[in-house]
């Protein structure tokens, strides 16, 4: 396999399993609607799965170096990849045996309806 077909393949498998994450939480968007009889749900779901994105790439960005320096980079990709699983994890548990009440699909959720 080539250099430059085997960074494709990479590419594709790391965006794989957010690019999934991300399009059954808005499949999850009609069931929403129907249950919270809010139409405009739909757009407050993509509002909290969208705006995360830039904001954690600015965090990145601007603290990364700093961070390393402290901490090692050793260390920092250890948390990254094993302890933030952890907790993406228990947030997942949380998320599935929680009533379901809009707060807890879409913390910005205003409800607006009986």
């Amino acid at each position: 396999m080539s250099p430059d077909a085997l960074t494709a393949y990479v590419a594709f498998l790391m965006t794989l399993g957010p690019g999934c994450a991300g399009g059954f939480y808005s499949a999850m968007s009609g069931f929403y609607i129907q249950q919270f009889k809010s139409p405009s749900f739909y757009v407050t779901m993509l509002f909290c799965f969208m705006v995360p994105q830039p904001v954690v790439s600015l965090i990145q960005q601007r603290f990364d170096n700093s961070i390393d320096a402290i901490v090692s980079t050793k260390t920092a990709y250890a948390f990254r990849v094993i302890a933030m699983q952890l907790v993406l994890a228990c947030i997942v548990l949380f998320w599935m045996f929680a009533p379901e009440e809009q707060w807890v699909i879409s913390p910005s959720a205003v409800h607006s309806g009986p």
